[in-house]
C-alpha cells in the first residue's frame, strides 16, 4: 500500500466519523443542532481566516485587499541606470 492510499483512507474515515457525529447530534437536537453546527463551522472558519496572517477582503471593497497585499510586498528598489 502506498502512502497516498493510506492517507486517503484516513481522510475518508475521518469524514465518515464526522458525518456520523453530525447526524447523531442533529437527530437528538433537531433543528437546533443544525444551528449549532452552522455556528461551529462559522467560528472555525473565522479562526482560520484570522490566524492565517493573510489579507482579508471581499468583493465589495477590493481596494482594501489590494492595499494590504501591496503593503506586504517587499519594497523593490530601482536598479541604478549605468552610463554606456
Amino acid at each position: 500500500m502506498s502512502a497516498r492510499t493510506i492517507l486517503i483512507t484516513i481522510g475518508l474515515s475521518a469524514w465518515l466519523l464526522a458525518s456520523a457525529a453530525a447526524f447523531l447530534f442533529v437527530a437528538y437536537t433537531t433543528f437546533f443542532g443544525i444551528a449549532v453546527i452552522g455556528l461551529a463551522i462559522c467560528w472555525t472558519a473565522t479562526q482560520f481566516e484570522l490566524d492565517a496572517d493573510a489579507p482579508v477582503g471581499n468583493a465589495l471593497n477590493p481596494g482594501f485587499l489590494a492595499a494590504q497585499i501591496q503593503a506586504r510586498r517587499p519594497v523593490e528598489r530601482a536598479t541604478p541606470l549605468r552610463a554606456a
